[in-house]
């Protein structure tokens, strides 16, 4: 899935509806009221496979990114990013 991204590649995240935290903790309400979509994020691994059961759809995580400016790292599925 992720064959169309490297690592050091640059993204915007577009759906927030499959990102964990990097541990693959899920996210809460605080969380989502701190993140601010559209920092740009940096790929720092690929060809993941984690698996993130969202209650309602299971999504597979296949890609790390990190933020730029937090340094955090989070799992998300490359469906729901774009490069920068």
């Amino acid at each position: 899935m992720a064959n169309f991204l490297d690592i050091g590649d640059r993204v915007t995240i577009r759906d927030l509806s499959s990102i964990t935290h990097g541990d693959g903790d899920e996210f809460v309400n605080d969380d989502f009221d701190s993140f601010i979509e559209g920092n740009s994020f940096v790929v720092i691994a690929t060809d993941q496979d984690n698996h993130y059961d969202a209650f309602f759809k299971v999504y597979h995580q296949d890609v790390v990114i990190a933020s730029v400016e937090t340094n955090k790292t989070y799992r998300i599925s490359s469906f729901h990013i774009k490069k920068a």
